[in-house]
């Protein structure tokens, strides 16, 4: 079997409410839209710009928010945190199946983490949307890692936190995993 994992809420832990919880309240709404919800986040994920240029526009166009911008542009990555059960079963289902990496990711980021943890080693095959530009939930990403990485959809289950990428994906026709985080994804593995 192939098994696709996102990396963000099912490999990392990635909550932009931690990251902003020390601001006051009304700063940490603001941050969280100019940050985290703005169209150059999306565009990060999809290699477009640069990371850099992207925290000087925020602050460029929130002057008043500058020092708390620059913070949250030097720790955010920090908050990137292994989910412990879903990394230890890594090894044992790489024994058995093609396991690949499917993901919105900054280019940065990804090259922070990736030389940070160890358990990325086991995934040889990866479609990171920074390096291909494009995003999921879009077809082309699914196409993308299906046509490039021969794999059969029949074959290949999909794991990801987002519920409108898990659709995306089962339209596509790859069997699918809608992600929370109290699940047994081991257990789900095993169902399909």
């Amino acid at each position: 079997m192939n098994i696709i994992f996102d990396i963000g809420n099912v490999l990392l832990k990635f909550n932009p409410e931690n990251i902003l919880e020390n601001y006051p309240v009304n700063d940490r709404k603001k941050l969280r839209e100019i940050i985290f919800e703005s169209k150059e986040w999306k565009e990060l994920d999809r290699g477009t710009i640069e990371s850099d240029y992207a925290f000087e526009k925020f602050r460029n166009e929130n002057p008043k928010l500058k020092k708390e911008i620059t913070e949250i542009e030097n720790i955010w990555i920090d908050y990137l945190i292994p989910i412990e059960k879903n990394i230890k079963i890594l090894e044992k289902l790489d024994e058995k199946n093609e396991l690949l990496l499917l993901s919105n990711f900054h280019k940065k980021a990804f090259e922070i983490v990736e030389k940070k943890y160890e358990f990325f080693k086991v995934f040889k095959k990866r479609a990171i949307s920074c390096y291909i530009n494009k995003l999921k939930p879009d077809y082309e990403i699914y196409d993308y890692i299906i046509k490039n990485f021969d794999l059969n959809k029949e074959e290949t289950v999909f794991i990801d936190d987002t519920l409108k990428n898990v659709e995306a994906a089962l339209e596509y026709g790859i069997k699918s995993i809608h992600y929370k985080y109290d699940m047994n994804l081991e257990k789900e593995l095993e169902n399909i």
